[in-house]
């Protein structure tokens, strides 16, 4: 019976986020239209959210309304209706169900309307459809029932006022006529503000993708929109687990949140791809700039960065299909009834791990493209030094370069062996080895850290030399000597940091070999990753004040030429934890970057599965109560 009643939660889940990317067959699945809208009203239905634009707009299983400052009627097909109050979030199911033990198994027509916030009146229909309402916080199973039900999350009130029938109850229910909880208390709901928020990031990255020419920064900004609306699915889930009293229902949601982060980890991986693709077209776009300047040697560089980030979007693009797959193969499971919870946790966690190493892939590839581009900068730099006849420039700008050219080397063996890690992981998931795709995926997650905080520790370390000189050439004594000590110290900062990613590089090596990463291996190599992100830091800081300095005093400096996808437009609300990927940035005073034109960098987040057991129960009556009260309201 566990097997066969998994299927109701999950899709449940699946529906408030809409599932962009692996919707549900929905082509049987009417259950009733919106009669008739007032005001903003907003249906998430399959992959879609939207504005409810006018009226008859049928409705699905596993649909959800929402209201703003607007109202909605909803006709169901077996004439039971539903008027949702202004300020509600509703969320509609209607399937078959399983009731009964053994040889005793019928399977009986149901309706869950679950509440997150505001108020709604219900009345039933013709049919023989159970019907019941739900919160966070109750269940109520319903008999003939006409009459209000709501939810207050700032009071964690299940709200129940019956003009007619009988309702049987699980969890705690306030009884009688209650106020509506308003605007209030939508702005208190968690569920609802996310779902709001999902809302305007997508119209938002319309807007945005309207005056933008590549295909692949579309694809990054339409996977981040996603990602929003599966997140709302994640924290209704984890709601309802956390709080709702029936074990049938927790256990389902339960499932629901480990069937939404393998949604969520596919989703992550479709960006890793484009981050990828957009470094390719960064890189590409590079070159033609260098190379109607006459710069020789950037377009060479360039372009070289654009071949080898090539290399690495045909493993991405293979990652992604096979975390579409585990996604797929979820689905199908849960709408079968077959799913357990090991199974749907085991493939969250192979589809976050090929998640982690795609996008640990793209970073690498980011700041190896990166450095191929600075190294040029660095050696720009040491021909200037030496127009300042001062020996001390000259020697700390040589320095630079060497320790720029170890960087740059280094970051693209770490590129090829993650490319090739990310390979591993996609062939672990495939054979189902969880340890072995967990394990190989952390290591290259520590790696690409450790590649991008020392292209980031590099980088510095140019500018502050590129600041150095042109303070010298100005004649400037006293920034000039300022500088030389910040110069020695980026220097120093920047040897520091190709150590330690020397020490990555022996221990990946090794890995690779064996095709064994040990926890040891792990441990060294998050050490060193860790160890480098605090240089960073420390270089970051120092040349920003080398950079100040100058500009109080209007010298102009030219900060070394770096690649960083990021996404247009930016979500503000998230519930899940982001990965560590630090992107090579260009910093104060740049006057060359080859960013996209945005705002704010996001890194794709990376959902943590945890594994919880519940015992499995058919939804239980512990209150039944018949009530004749108010009169109905007028429809």
């Amino acid at each position: 019976m566990q097997c066969k009643r998994v299927n109701r939660a999950v899709v449940v889940a699946l529906m408030v986020a809409g599932l962009s990317c692996f919707p549900l067959d929905r082509a049987l699945a009417a259950i009733g239209k919106i009669a008739s809208f007032k005001g903003e009203v907003i249906l998430i239905s399959g992959p879609k959210i939207d504005m409810v634009k006018q009226p008859g707009v049928s409705l699905n299983d596993g649909d959800t309304i929402q209201t703003k400052n607007g109202e909605a009627q909803i006709l169901f097909n077996d004439g039971a209706v539903m008027k949702v109050n202004p300020y509600a979030q509703m969320m509609l199911e209607e399937r078959k169900e399983q009731r009964g033990v053994w040889i005793f198994k019928t399977m009986q027509n149901a309706r869950r309307l679950t509440c997150f916030v505001g108020k709604m009146w219900f009345k039933s229909g013709a049919s023989d459809t159970k019907n019941y309402l739900q919160t966070p916080t109750a269940v109520a199973g319903l008999r003939g029932t006409d009459g209000d039900f709501g939810y207050d999350p700032v009071r964690l009130q299940t709200l129940l006022n019956l003009y007619s029938g009988e309702a049987a109850t699980v969890g705690s229910v306030v009884r009688g006529f209650f106020q509506d909880p308003g605007i209030t208390a939508a702005q208190k709901s968690t569920v609802y503000q996310q779902l709001s928020q999902a809302y305007s990031t997508k119209v938002e990255t319309e807007k945005a993708n309207v005056t933008i020419a590549s295909t692949a920064q579309k694809s990054l900004n339409d996977t981040a929109a996603s990602v929003t609306v599966l997140n709302v699915a994640k924290t209704a889930a984890n709601l309802m687990a956390q709080s709702n009293p029936d074990p049938t229902v927790k256990q389902q949601a339960q499932l629901a949140t480990a069937v939404v982060s393998t949604s969520i980890a596919a989703a992550e991986t479709t960006a890793a791809v484009a981050k990828i693709q957009i470094v390719v077209e960064q890189a590409t776009e590079a070159a033609q700039t260098a190379r109607a300047a006459g710069d020789t040697q950037k377009a060479a560089a360039a372009t070289q960065a654009a071949t080898q980030a090539q290399q690495a979007v045909g493993t991405a693009q293979a990652a992604a299909a096979a975390t579409q797959k585990v996604a797929a193969d979820v689905k199908q499971g849960a709408q079968a009834g077959t799913l357990t919870q090991a199974q749907a946790n085991n493939s969250a966690s192979m589809a976050t791990s090929v998640s982690q190493a795609a996008n640990a892939s793209a970073s690498a590839t980011s700041s190896a493209a990166s450095l191929s581009l600075v190294r040029v900068d660095a050696t720009r730099v040491q021909q200037e030094a030496t127009t300042t006849h001062n020996a001390a420039e000259i020697k700390a700008a040589a320095t630079t370069v060497a320790v720029v050219q170890q960087a740059a080397a280094a970051a693209q063996t770490a590129n090829a062996a993650i490319t090739q890690q990310l390979a591993v992981v996609t062939q672990a998931v495939q054979a189902g080895d969880v340890t072995k795709a967990q394990n190989t995926a952390q290591m290259t997650v520590s790696v690409a850290q450790m590649t991008a905080s020392t292209a980031q520790t590099v980088t510095a370390a140019v500018n502050v030399v590129s600041t150095s000189v042109a303070t010298t050439q100005a004649g400037t004594q006293t920034i000039a000597a300022s500088a030389a000590v910040s110069v020695a110290t980026a220097n120093q900062a920047a040897q520091q940091a190709v150590q330690q990613q020397a020490v990555v590089a022996q221990v990946t090596t090794q890995a690779a070999a064996t095709g064994n990463v040990t926890q040891t291996a792990l441990n060294q190599v998050q050490q060193a990753a860790d160890t480098a992100q605090q240089v960073a830091v420390v270089a970051t800081q120092n040349e920003q004040q080398v950079q100040a300095q100058a500009q109080s005093l209007n010298i102009a400096t030219t900060a070394a030429t770096t690649i960083a996808p990021t996404t247009t437009i930016v979500p503000t609300t998230t519930t899940s934890v982001p990965t560590t990927t630090v992107a090579p940035t260009t910093t104060v005073g740049a006057t060359t970057t080859l960013a996209p034109t945005t705002t704010t960098s996001v890194a794709p987040t990376i959902t943590t599965v945890v594994t919880t057991t519940t015992s499995t129960s058919t939804t239980s009556s512990s209150t039944t109560s018949t009530t004749t009260s108010v009169k109905p309201p007028s429809q």
